[in-house]
């Protein structure tokens, strides 16, 4: 009969077609996901599919005619088979990349209201110095003496307040599940006597605490020159570069890193150096140094985000390079005028 015959050529088409798609799907699917939509798709699967039960309910009313009903049926099963397959892996692919999209805008926004907190710190800390010069300006009779001057900019104070705020910038990056009581320390270690020394720190959780009592009972991982299971301040300064841990236990499994002791397990779980270069001392010398931000929550710091946090360090690292000029700069040395 022609009627079948017609309907197998159309049903063998559309199966070929659909095979064809789904190869393309499978194999180019990024050029082709701005033309294979989910919803075109189901349009055809569902065209594809009322086709296909028609030839199978006609292939049951025309029972008696077996012979010519009987090759259309199967092709249209195996179109129905086959794009239905189809309708499933573009809507896969498209719920995929929809998920990334919006993978991709929450980082977006995350970043986007990192650096405005960033900008906000920065802005709070010129106020503040500004407002503290002002009134000392207000007070005094004469010519500004040494003493008024350094009152007005010491950065004492300051400095501590940018290790802080980086501290609660971090913070505020974490996961809405995160706990609240996440930690994190920043740590400020410049070169001497051939060793990062720390000079600087904060813990934001725990403020009197003091966070260096692993350099003072691990002083030789903190000599410039060793190679026996260097700390990463050490390492960071050596290779000149931003290391980050992501996931420190992880790490110490791989043989990438070490803990001082099994303690640190329990805080120590992800980590950020970062080479701040030359900064000035309180003698007026110059030395290399580090920033070194570590923190509870592992996986915090990763790879990935290494442009944003590179960006977020060096921004901090200018204004901390400045304070330190200052103070080095302000302190009295027998003179009063």
């Amino acid at each position: 009969m022609i009627v079948p015959n017609i309907l197998f050529a159309v049903l063998l088409a559309l199966t070929i077609v659909g095979t064809l798609v789904l190869l393309a799907v499978w194999r180019c699917w990024p050029t082709l996901s701005g033309v294979v939509t989910d919803l075109r798709a189901k349009y055809a699967a569902r065209a594809v599919q009322l086709l296909s039960g028609y030839v199978s309910f006609r292939g049951a009313y025309e029972a008696a005619h077996k012979e010519d009903w009987w090759l259309p049926a199967v092709t249209g099963l195996v179109c129905l088979v086959l794009w239905e397959l189809l309708k499933d892996s573009v809507d896969g692919r498209v719920k995929a990349a929809d998920k990334q999209d919006k993978a991709a805008l929450f980082r977006a926004k995350t970043e986007s209201t990192a650096r405005t907190e960033l900008l906000a710190v920065f802005r709070r800390s010129v106020d503040d110095k500004t407002i503290r010069l002002l009134r000392k300006m207000e007070k005094r009779k004469d010519s500004a003496s040494v003493t008024l001057i350094r009152a007005a900019l010491s950065p004492d104070d300051h400095l501590d307040s940018l290790l802080l705020a980086m501290a609660v910038i971090f913070h505020k990056q974490l996961p809405a599940d995160a706990p609240q009581t996440t930690n994190f320390r920043v740590g400020l270690y410049a070169l001497n006597e051939g060793a990062m020394e720390p000079i600087r720190a904060v813990n934001l959780n725990n403020p009197s605490y003091n966070v260096f009592s692993s350099f003072r009972a691990h002083v030789a991982s903190f000599q410039l020159t060793t190679t026996e299971k260097p700390s990463h301040t050490v390492r960071c300064v050596n290779l000149r570069q931003t290391i980050i841990v992501e996931d420190c236990e992880a790490s110490a499994n791989a043989g990438e890193f070490h803990f001082f002791s099994d303690n640190q397990r329990g805080y120590l779980r992800s980590l950020l150096a970062y080479y701040l270069d030359q900064i000035c001392r309180d003698d007026g010398t110059t030395a290399v140094a580090a920033l070194v931000v570590d923190t509870d929550a592992a996986g915090f710091f990763r790879e990935a985000d290494r442009e944003s946090l590179e960006f977020c360090l060096r921004e901090f690292a200018a204004r901390v390079k400045l304070e330190l000029s200052l103070h080095a700069m302000l302190l009295t040395r027998g003179a009063s005028k």
